[in-house]
């Protein structure tokens, strides 16, 4: 797919790896290698069998932020507690300007009451992958859009794909 301008980030929302096994990242980097693109990892539930050891050690933290343009992207670990979660998120947006625009990238959607603390502190989209789904969902202030995975196919029947996000 050409899309005219190349992306500023590529990201798979969780679920890197099937099992957490060492073969299994490599094969991850060496697809990755190709990329051409600034590869964000979001860990998901099957990364985390052992507790994040692996994952830290090859792609290091598993809950940060970066801006880009007037976005500030947050990636969160769904794996932790939700309190836990909270915290760093309370943590990274306390100092931000309110005119960027907040995007998550988390693996599992987050249960009502801390997608509305969410949107409380400011988090405008959710991009999340647990539900292997294409969906759409309003969740108050905030739209939370699910895309299912690329290898492992989609619950709902939609075939399994990607999904492009242009902000402007």
């Amino acid at each position: 797919v050409s899309l005219g301008t190349a992306p500023r980030f590529f990201t798979i929302v969780g679920d890197v790896t099937q099992a957490n096994g060492s073969d299994e990242f490599a094969r991850v980097e060496e697809s990755l290698a190709k990329l051409g693109a600034p590869w964000i990892p979001v860990p998901g539930n099957h990364d985390w069998y052992d507790g994040g050891v692996a994952w830290r050690q090859r792609w290091g933290p598993d809950n940060y932020s970066f801006d880009t343009g007037n976005l500030h992207v947050v990636v969160w670990d769904t794996n932790l507690a939700e309190e836990d979660q909270l915290a760093f998120f309370r943590n990274d947006l306390a100092i931000l300007d309110p005119s960027q625009v907040v995007i998550a990238l988390g693996h599992a959607s987050p249960p009502d009451a801390v997608a509305d603390q969410l949107a409380e502190l400011g988090v405008d989209y959710l991009f999340t992958g647990h539900w292997h789904a294409t969906r759409r969902v309003q969740r108050g202030r905030i739209i939370e859009w699910s895309t299912q995975t690329f290898v492992m196919g989609s619950i709902d029947q939609s075939a399994p794909g990607y999904r492009v996000v242009t902000f402007s």
